[in-house]
């Protein structure tokens, strides 16, 4: 499992297991766990949103690579839960609106600004936790399929930036359906707007039809499917670059080799080599300009421990993009995407 996401490489530890593993290794948030509780359980590698850009930046970082091989051994693999989200950061969503026209009812209960085959969707403020910020569920906790939207600026400490982020999340068994339908790479988005268009609809009432699913879309709404086909997912290495992971790298996962280099070369040659062979990174020259203007900050906040980032200049980068709040779901039906029909009833 190691060599097949490229993290072969890497200084792992061993750890306890997770779900129903007894037994793990682990390097920074990447979690690999085997012998389960019976034989038939195989390895399981567990990639949170950190782990995600751990893998994007130490390992190959090609998820359809990883698909592929997936699909190529069905009878070996399976993804038991995906996440796939996209960002609005050009303000195409106002996002105070969308929150109360998902609350807006008439006099029986009933949405009056949307139509959406989950039977359900809830506003919860100052979601996610310690925040201002609000978060918008479709769908219920139970369910196998969920769509949730959430002020990720806010969550992230950023009060004068527009970012809204939608996430998609399946469990088992509908990724390996999108998987099998080819809803990866390009098509990602093929299968986001399948999703929205068939699940999820802010409409207005043209007071001449009683059937909701064909009054028009708000022109918010419709942008924003509009865009989605432009949008780019996810981002092969090269992702953002902070202290943190230069950190873990540094006295993780090359400490070793460092200190070898020093004990044969000395700490003087050591750093002559350094100067001279090191060229300009752009995503090393950011974290120089953001932290190295006050070496004895940094070398006392270093000493107190890796929860010190939470307090630095530029801590608002954590926790990394792709994190998840919590969130609610359904599983969708068999239009649009072609994910499969419910096994656990609409909620």
């Amino acid at each position: 499992m190691m060599e097949l996401f490229g993290l072969e490489h890497l200084s792992w530890e061993a750890c306890g297991g997770a779900n129903s593993y007894k037994e793990g290794f682990r390097s920074g948030a990447i979690r690999i766990s085997f012998n389960g509780i019976t034989e038939d359980m195989g390895v399981c590698i567990d990639l949170s949103g950190q782990a995600c850009r751990e893998f994007e930046s130490l390992g190959h970082g090609d998820y359809d690579r990883i698909f592929s091989e997936v699909l190529d051994n069905k009878d070996e693999m399976n993804v038991t839960r995906l996440d796939v989200a996209f960002d609005d950061k050009d303000g195409l969503i106002d996002w105070e609106r969308l929150c109360w026209d998902t609350i807006a009812k008439d006099e029986n209960g009933r949405p009056t600004e949307f139509v959406s085959k989950f039977h359900k969707a809830r506003v919860e403020w100052g979601v996610p936790a310690n925040t201002e910020g609000n978060t918008i569920y479709w769908g219920s906790k139970k369910s196998q399929f969920f769509i949730r939207a959430y002020d990720k600026a806010k969550e992230r400490g950023f009060y004068d930036q527009h970012w809204i982020r939608f996430e998609l999340e399946m469990r088992k068994p509908y990724p390996m359906n999108w998987i099998i339908q080819g809803y990866t790479g390009d098509k990602l988005r093929e299968g986001l707007l399948g999703v929205l268009r068939e699940y999820v609809r802010y409409v207005d009432d043209p007071g001449t039809d009683s059937n909701r699913w064909r009054w028009p879309m708000k022109s918010y709404w419709e942008d924003l499917i509009d865009q989605v086909g432009r949008i780019t997912l996810f981002v092969k290495p090269g992702v953002e670059y902070n202290i943190r992971q230069l950190d873990h790298y540094v006295f993780d996962q090359a400490v070793n080799a460092i200190g070898a280099s020093i004990d044969i070369y000395g700490a003087p040659f050591f750093m002559e080599q350094i100067q001279r062979k090191r060229s300009e990174n752009p995503k090393y020259r950011k974290l120089v300009e953001q932290y190295g203007k006050d070496k004895s900050k940094m070398r006392a906040a270093f000493r107190q421990g890796s929860d010190v980032h939470r307090e630095l200049p530029g801590g608002e980068l954590l926790p990394e993009a792709g994190e998840l709040c919590p969130g609610h779901g359904r599983t969708p039906g068999t239009a649009g995407t072609g994910l499969g029909a419910s096994e656990c009833g609409d909620p």
